[in-house]
């Protein structure tokens, strides 16, 4: 990862091999740098959203100037200076933390129902600089450090390309995904039980120890996240009758449902500690999982057609008959 010198502009962030690059935004539905055909603006290009920002890049002035737009970035909500400009975009690694805030955006937008969206981190650092937040705020215990850390949180300079949003789902959808034995920390959450990031985060870390130490309970997890992530991801991502599924060209929706699902079935492992080495893994096994229901998905779409046809073909046949009987039958005159 990066390390902050305070003269120094920092080096963007960097994805190791073995590790989820897989990052999470939460917005609105609507609003400014919200733009689907085209990725997010920091609000800085707010004014014209239309147009792309010429570079992602931090054009650079010193690491001092960096730190202060990063503090004021990731305190604004506590500061409630949300309304002025930024040249950050926040991401979050933290599950919690996102559960946590959608729940508070929607306090807040009650008619603008917010939506997750999921940024690939590797193809986010391939056209714009990003950085840990902690990396840029310090490490000194204060408010900015704090924030930060409670959401895990990567800052996105200027813009998020459109290329790396693997998926954007509405809350509701989100919170689906998660296993059911979540229901009660969703209930918590939605029931304004739950009052801080620490307070989710602490219910899902006693859950996943519960409900996810067995190889059992890790197939019943990730079937489960595989499926809704199908679902989700059905309407935009696959063809509209399975039967012209086609692995080769369908291979970059299959990339969207696997790293999706991903993510519900990494974080009771990343909540309780495992070590990242073990997510490639899980991510091939992931896929793995999507293609073979996938394919049986084909399967059925052929078989139905294939039965279909053939009842339709019966069915004329019969007819057909029907009617060659009657007009070969002679006329029986009446005694």
């Amino acid at each position: 990862m990066t390390t902050f010198n305070s003269d120094a502009i920092p080096l963007t962030i960097e994805f190791d091999a073995d590790e989820n690059p897989f990052l999470l935004r939460v917005h609105r539905k609507d609003g400014h740098g919200e733009l689907s055909s085209l990725g997010f603006f920091a609000s800085t290009h707010s004014t014209i959203p239309y147009n792309a920002p010429g570079s992602a890049h931090y054009p650079g002035s010193s690491g001092r100037e960096l730190e202060r737009r990063a503090s004021a970035h990731v305190t604004q909500w506590k500061n409630r200076t949300w309304d002025q400009p930024s040249c950050f975009i926040s991401l979050a690694r933290s599950i919690p933390y996102v559960l946590f805030e959608s729940r508070r955006r929607d306090l807040l937008h009650p008619a603008n129902q917010p939506r997750i969206s999921v940024i690939d981190g590797a193809k986010l650092v391939a056209r714009s600089d990003a950085w840990l937040a902690t990396d840029l705020v310090g490490h000194i215990p204060r408010d900015p450090v704090f924030f930060a850390q409670r959401a895990d949180e990567v800052l996105a300079y200027s813009w998020i390309h459109r290329d790396a949003v693997v998926a954007t789902v509405p809350v509701d959808k989100f919170f689906d995904c998660l296993p059911p034995w979540c229901g009660q920390v969703k209930a918590d959450i939605r029931g304004d039980r739950l009052w801080s990031t620490a307070d989710v985060a602490n219910a899902l870390e006693t859950l996943a120890r519960q409900h996810c130490n067995t190889a059992a309970a890790e197939e019943e997890l990730l079937e489960h996240s595989v499926q809704q992530s199908i679902e989700i991801l059905r309407r935009e991502n696959l063809a509209s009758s399975m039967e012209g599924f086609d692995e080769n060209r369908h291979a970059g929706a299959i990339d969207k449902i696997a790293g999706l699902a991903s993510i519900f079935c990494w974080w009771p492992k990343w909540i309780v500690g495992d070590d990242d080495a073990e997510y490639p893994a899980l991510l091939e096994a992931v896929r793995n999982r999507v293609v073979q229901k996938l394919r049986w998905e084909k399967f059925g779409a052929e078989m139905t057609s294939m039965i279909q046809t053939s009842v339709l073909a019966s069915a004329i046949r019969s007819r057909v008959t029907s009617h060659r009987m009657r007009t070969t039958t002679p006329y029986a005159r009446p005694n």
